[in-house]
């Protein structure tokens, strides 16, 4: 997230310049960099996130992604990358580096017609299955039902978390992460972390990364 910050914020985490320096300069990312430019949450998790002014463009130097993936894989057993659905030539080789892709959608009919572009999208290398598909803010008043939005993909819908409005509204306007509360959420989190470490088993699933490999999302 380099221009939002959102996924740190909801983390109650910091935003800094390393994410813009490390994409603009990979001759720079080294163990060393890494140290100061991930940002800790807890002794497992941190963060790689930049606020950047909407006016500034990104000076991406290709290849600075795979660079930046690289080094991650060496200090963190998962890599998790948020990547906008923009045709920009970053977000291009985040998705094409990936282990797994993972379609966050609403139950909207837009947010289907971009799950359906999105599908079509080639495997990248490393991936050995079709994306997982996760349907955020089931049952939202107005929405899609499940069986109407898997009926419009022709594909099974893998993992839901239901809508939560306050618990979500709380987090983000608190910065206080909502999977640490027992309920729904958490056990939709729980449903992803086992689906993207390849711990269930899908009819598409090939061989999951071998063990060398530090899957990335």
């Amino acid at each position: 997230d380099l221009h939002m910050g959102s996924g740190a914020l909801l983390l109650g985490a910091k935003t800094g310049p390393g994410l813009r320096m490390a994409l603009e300069a990979p001759d720079r990312v080294d163990q060393v960099f890494m140290e100061r430019a991930a940002l800790p949450v807890d002794e497992r998790l941190f963060v790689l996130s930049s606020e950047e002014k909407l006016s500034d463009p990104l000076n991406y130097v290709p290849g600075a992604a795979l660079k930046l993936i690289d080094v991650l894989r060496v200090r963190y057993n998962f890599v998790v990358t948020d990547v906008a659905f923009m045709p920009m030539l970053v977000n291009h080789d985040l998705l094409e580096y990936s282990h797994q892709r993972i379609i966050v959608m609403d139950p909207t009919l837009a947010s289907v017609r971009d799950t359906l572009r999105l599908i079509s999208m080639p495997n990248g290398p490393w991936q050995t299955q079709s994306p997982t598909i996760l349907l955020n803010r089931q049952g939202r008043p107005g929405g899609l039902t499940r069986k109407q939005i898997e009926d419009a993909l022709k594909s099974k819908i893998h993992v839901v978390i239901p809508d939560l409005p306050k618990q979500m509204n709380e987090s983000a306007s608190f910065g206080n992460p909502a999977v640490v509360e027992r309920g729904p959420f958490r056990q939709g989190i729980t449903d992803l972390a086992r689906e993207a470490g390849f711990t269930s088993v899908r009819d598409d699933q090939g061989a999951p990364p071998p063990e060398d490999v530090m899957p990335i999302w």
